[in-house]
């Protein structure tokens, strides 16, 4: 059971949608103002500090420092490209491949193993850390000795996010009570190891799920769709779920599920909505950030009706084809 250093924040959070929305921007310089084509995602008092450009599918991060929140804020893209990897998470059934990153040449050794990972999320990351974001983050946080260290990301920018979160304390010596992890519709990124190791680096590790999102569903657990294992190499969540059952729109309420990673109890257990995967707190993720505010269109609730570019797949017909494989086993 994680004890995390602070409690979820419904404020934070909606901060850091926006910053994770925004990664989806690609190439904008550092400033001291955010200057996003929609100013909903200028958020106040955040300066961007840099972005690093990988080149494997297209990774993408932003760096920012958020002076409201005294916070470092690393945000991962969701890339373009999930769709791959989404429907390699539907038919993989283990993790059979560790997570081994590279080491700076004075630790004396030259990989260090983040244990049992989606091959896909791990070449993910390991990209953004071949281009030296993990050295970034730690240089900013000894730079910034009283903010706090965020990792976020939407999808499989989330998951990177908590790969990212466990990797910089326990390779970068950052302190675990400065390290917080908001996540946005991941998936399962490793196996129950890795869930430990989050459990020992990261002092504030959060996943937020919308209503019926079927990303966190995947990969399907060992035991079938409802059930998950704990055992090696069997994918398992690495964050406290917070779940909202409703729209996300200002002040609605949410769930800090008591289970902590694997509650099914706590969110719908037959997830099947990719729209909510691709809406957080009324944000589009993918071309959010990018549309110009005076263009937007009032839907009939009033709020913005704005389009995204978040990868779409025909995930009905794969859980379908799971849950029907998995009653014949």
């Amino acid at each position: 059971m994680f004890e995390a250093t602070y409690a979820f924040s419904d404020s934070i959070a909606r901060r850091m949608a926006l910053l994770s929305a925004a990664a989806y921007v690609e190439g904008y310089a550092p400033s001291s103002e955010l200057n996003f084509p929609n100013s909903a995602c200028n958020v106040p008092r955040v300066e961007l500090i840099g972005s690093f450009d990988a080149p494997y599918d297209s990774a993408y991060a932003y760096m920012f420092l958020d002076h409201d929140d005294k916070m470092i804020v690393t945000s991962f893209e969701g890339t373009a490209d999930f769709q791959d990897v989404e429907t390699d998470l539907m038919s993989i059934e283990i993790y059979d491949t560790e997570c081994r990153l590279p080491v700076p040449q004075n630790n004396g050794s030259t990989t260090f193993s983040l244990g049992y990972i989606h091959t896909g999320i791990c070449e993910y990351y390991l990209s953004l850390v071949s281009v030296g974001l993990p050295e970034a983050i730690a240089d900013t946080a000894g730079a910034y000795p009283k903010y706090d260290v965020m990792m976020t990301g939407h999808s499989l920018g989330g998951a990177t996010a908590t790969l990212a979160a466990a990797h910089v304390v326990l390779q970068y010596g950052i302190e675990k009570s400065r390290l917080i992890l908001y996540s946005f519709g991941a998936p399962r990124p490793g196996d129950s190891g890795f869930t430990e190791l989050v459990e020992e680096s990261v002092g504030s590790p959060y996943r937020v799920v919308h209503s019926f999102d079927v990303v966190p569903h995947l990969a399907p657990c060992c035991l079938g769709w409802f059930t998950c294992s704990t055992d090696q190499m069997c994918p398992y969540h690495a964050a406290i779920e917070v779940w909202y059952d409703n729209l996300m729109e200002e002040g609605d309420g949410f769930t800090v599920c008591e289970n902590s990673t694997e509650d099914k109890s706590c969110n719908k257990g037959l997830d099947l909505s990719v729209y909510d995967h691709n809406h957080y707190y009324e944000i589009g993720f993918g071309s959010y950030c990018n549309i110009q505010t005076s263009n937007e269109s009032l839907n009939s609730n009033g709020s913005k009706d704005v389009p995204d570019a978040s990868p779409t797949l025909n995930i009905f017909k794969l859980v379908k084809n799971f849950l029907m494989t998995k009653n014949e086993d």
